[in-house]
């Protein structure tokens, strides 16, 4: 497994490949808030240069996480988007990006995140809860929750620990 962090100049056959990993993940949730998925508001977003940390199998896109200065707070890191493919959700490929993720928004000057979840996609609430992310009411869409965090939970987060213990424990492998 590959992981690069992807800045700008994504290429069209990239785009697709999130694209069907985005609806093939969030097609469920997506059908059960009564949304459509939002494809040309995502292609929108690739022209905004957001940063991807993407892990690769041969080639083909197994997972990624995705994050932008906010849109309201450019002092905030905002979360846009965290997809596994389905067969790689049992591994250790979330900590490999979140892993990368750490040391990569690590190095930029900010104050803290902010996201957005649909109510209904109980595996993301619970990663954000174990990460330490405060919900609340989302004012713009009463089907989701408005996250946030203090850049503090670099360092603070309850994943921190599991983070410390898979790192050794590929450093014996």
């Amino acid at each position: 497994m590959k992981l690069r962090v992807l800045k700008s100049d994504f290429d069209s056959d990239f785009i697709e490949q999130i694209l069907r990993l985005d609806k093939a993940n969030m097609q469920a949730v997506l059908d059960n808030a009564g949304l459509e998925f939002p494809e040309q508001n995502r292609r929108d977003g690739f022209k905004k240069n957001p940063t991807l940390i993407v892990a690769e199998n041969k080639g083909e896109v197994a997972g990624y996480l995705e994050y932008t200065r906010s849109w309201n707070d450019a002092d905030l890191i905002y979360l846009s988007s965290i997809q596994i493919e389905e067969k790689y959700r049992r591994s250790d490929l979330i900590l490999k990006l979140i892993d990368e993720f750490v040391k990569t928004v690590g190095q930029e000057n900010f104050k803290g995140f902010e996201t957005n979840v649909q109510k209904n996609n109980f595996p993301v609430i619970n990663l954000y809860r174990k990460i330490g992310f405060e919900f609340k009411e989302n004012p713009h869409n009463r089907a989701s929750w408005r996250l946030t965090a203090d850049r503090e939970i670099l360092n603070e987060s309850p994943v921190n620990a599991l983070l410390e213990k898979w790192r050794k424990k590929r450093k014996k492998s």
